[in-house]
């Protein structure tokens, strides 16, 4: 969860991946330093509505200067009708795919890992308890909503990290917020053109606007390593797991195909390491060492 999402937001700073076109170009950092430079100051030093709102209003300039720079083409609006219904099951119906199907079944382990960082990492900064109901709750949720809108053409739902270093900055950790943006999210659905205009946002605001909320994100998941005793096992778990998170999936195109998916994920690569080190370096010298000396 902590080396995925930064990597992200480096690369939307800068404008995609190298070669692509606008990368690292003077409008391309100049938008991405303007947004990222109002976020942090109305988050640090701003109060009331300017430190609370900080990421709209950021996100409102962004995409002006964007505009006024020629770096958005809002002709595709024009295309779409104001209102509009979701379509059942828009791309046909229900068809099993063993690959597809191997390589989403991977995916979505990475998400509920994913998740289940972000639920700690969000009952570590609200100061709430983190039970195993509200475990099942989370994940029942996004479940459902990947359900739901699979069955109408959408994306997924899943759990976004970026999100702990947004209540961080601003300081609003209460649920009402997210409930009002979750209503009015759902009635502006069904305006096509303002979804289309969303979705136009260029990728140098929205690496402007996160990351610093993922550099944020970086010192909650710190904080909850520091958790974790600090003797030399532990120590090699996390550090291996990190080592090996960030560098597996860089060389991930020379694997085969069937395991590729997996092996490009940082985070299941950073899950499974950590699990598996901790079962052999842990839990099982630990039933050994105890079944010993039950015999004894």
């Amino acid at each position: 969860m902590v080396f995925h999402y930064p990597n992200l937001h480096y690369q939307n700073f800068f404008g995609g991946n190298p070669g692509e076109k606008g990368f690292a170009s003077p409008n391309t950092l100049l938008v991405a330093s303007i947004t990222a430079i109002l976020v942090l100051f109305m988050s640090l030093f701003g109060k009331g509505v300017w430190k609370t709102f900080s990421f709209l209003i950021a996100l409102a300039i962004g995409d002006a200067l964007a505009i006024i720079l020629g770096m958005v083409d809002l002709s595709p609006i024009g295309n779409k009708p104001l209102f509009g219904l979701p379509h059942l099951m828009p791309y046909g119906g229900f068809e099993f795919n063993l690959p597809v199907f191997l390589t989403f079944f991977i995916a979505y382990c990475s998400a509920v890992i994913e998740a289940l960082g972000v639920y700690e990492a969000s009952s570590s900064v609200t100061n709430t308890k983190l039970d195993e109901k509200r475990i099942r709750n989370g994940i029942m949720g996004e479940a459902s909503g990947s359900i739901l809108s699979a069955f109408i053409g959408g994306f997924p739902t899943t759990a976004f990290a970026q999100n702990i270093g947004v209540m961080k900055l601003t300081g609003v950790h209460s649920r009402k917020p997210i409930i009002v943006a979750g209503g009015l999210l759902f009635i502006l659905g069904f305006v096509p053109k303002l979804g289309t205009f969303l979705s136009m946002t260029p990728a140098p605001v929205i690496g402007g606007m996160f990351l610093p909320a993922a550099a944020t994100l970086v010192t909650s998941g710190l904080a909850i390593l520091k958790k974790a005793s600090g003797n030399n096992t532990n120590n090699f778990i996390i550090g291996l797991s990190i080592v090996l998170a960030i560098s597996v999936p860089n060389y991930a195109d020379g694997f085969p195909m069937a395991i590729r998916p997996m092996l490009s994920n940082t985070i299941l690569i950073g899950a499974i390491t950590a699990v598996t080190l901790h079962s052999c370096l842990i839990v099982i010298p630990g039933l050994f060492k105890r079944g010993a000396q039950f015999n004894g």
